[in-house]
């Protein structure tokens, strides 16, 4: 580091050319995104559920989707991301697990049901939710895994 910031920019010539670049192994992406006829979605509030969500949506056959604070924080890749900064949702119905409801992530859901699972009343997502759950995702979403293990006998 050079505080005054001067210094020598160097340019290297690299001979690259296709010869020298080898494919080692290919394979087709098949894994697709936010496409399923239910959306599971996470957010911060949910952040200690991430597992048990992702879980939850497997078992449910559907997609699992995260907010913007969500990724910021390290969790998945932008592929899940659901807003202004991800993709916008076609689903049938799509749930708000710990949503808040910031409009960048409003924006991106086109589903015919919103269903939200949030303790805070004053949360912009109830606006546009179809159904909403007024209750603690930490203590609801484990209830779920249990319940759903239950019926499926593990």
């Amino acid at each position: 580091y050079n505080e005054s910031n001067t210094g020598d920019i160097e340019s290297i010539n690299l001979n690259i050319n296709n010869d020298s670049i080898k494919i080692i192994e290919s394979k087709e992406i098949t894994e697709t995104y936010l496409d399923k006829e239910i959306i599971i979605s996470c957010g911060v509030g949910a952040l200690k559920q991430v597992d048990n969500l992702q879980l939850l949506a497997k078992k449910l056959n559907a997609s699992f989707g995260i907010t913007r604070d969500v990724y910021d924080k390290g969790y998945l890749n932008s592929n899940y991301l659901v807003g202004q900064s991800g993709k916008i949702t076609n689903s049938t119905i799509y749930l708000a697990f710990g949503i808040s409801g910031a409009i960048e992530h409003i924006v991106g859901i086109n589903s015919d049901i919103v269903i939200s699972i949030n303790n805070d009343l004053n949360a912009p997502i109830y606006k546009i939710s179809d159904y909403y759950i007024n209750e603690d995702v930490n203590i609801l979403i484990p209830e779920l895994i249990n319940k759903l293990k239950e019926d499926n006998n593990g």
